[in-house]
């Protein structure tokens, strides 16, 4: 999946999506440990897209965080301004 698909996508979405792909990355080493002759590219690739996945998870976390505090330091400039007039 791309990035631009992945920034696309709520928090919640993702958070599925990197749990489905942490499930196929687990399948892969499985099948490996088990002898099964399996694709080294899609074991890449699956790592690659875990990263992709918590990289922007950690954008939108840190961008809610910042909005929240904008949020709160409005809120209090809000409450405190009526008093000093």
């Amino acid at each position: 999946m791309k990035p631009t698909e992945l920034r696309g996508m709520s928090l919640d979405e993702l958070r599925g999506e990197l749990a489905e792909q942490q499930r196929g990355l687990y399948n892969l080493r499985f099948r490996k440990s088990v002898g099964e002759d399996i694709n080294a590219t899609e074991m890449k690739r699956l790592r690659r897209e875990i990263a992709r996945i918590k990289t922007i998870v950690t954008e939108k976390e840190s961008q809610q965080a910042v909005e929240a505090e904008a949020a709160k330091t409005r809120t209090a400039q809000e409450t405190e301004a009526p008093s000093e007039a």
